[in-house]
């Protein structure tokens, strides 16, 4: 990017980190999703915690004018937790087709029961 970016102009990254995800009431299920997607993004040449290295990241390649920031998002609501939980249950089928996802046992019906109650259930 830094190569690409015109003289004076701005690049703006931003990236999840999931290992800093959480919920309440714990779930095992949604614990075991998160070790599986862990597993199956890296199978993937993937880092599914690449937020975490974006400043550092940006260091190495250069930058020297950086104004890192992060942020939160809370799904309290029933409306927000609707969302959340909707998103995932729509983006699980093709999460389970990735090749490397054969390759674990996922209970994939279990772990996509919990979003779509997460979607209807308010916490």
């Amino acid at each position: 990017m830094r190569r690409l970016v015109c003289p004076g102009g701005i690049v703006a990254v931003r990236d999840a980190d999931y290992e800093s995800w959480t919920w309440h009431p714990a779930d095992g299920r949604l614990a075991r999703w998160l070790e599986l997607y862990h597993e199956i993004a890296r199978a993937n040449r993937g880092e599914p915690d690449a937020g975490r290295y974006l400043l550092s990241g940006a260091r190495q390649a250069g930058f020297t004018r950086l104004t890192p920031s992060a942020s939160a998002w809370c799904f309290a609501t029933p409306d927000d937790g609707g969302w959340w939980g909707g998103l995932w249950v729509d983006r699980i089928p093709s999460f389970v087709r990735a090749k490397a996802c054969f390759v674990v046992r996922i209970p994939i019906r279990q772990i996509m029961n919990e979003f779509a109650r997460r979607r209807t259930t308010p916490r």
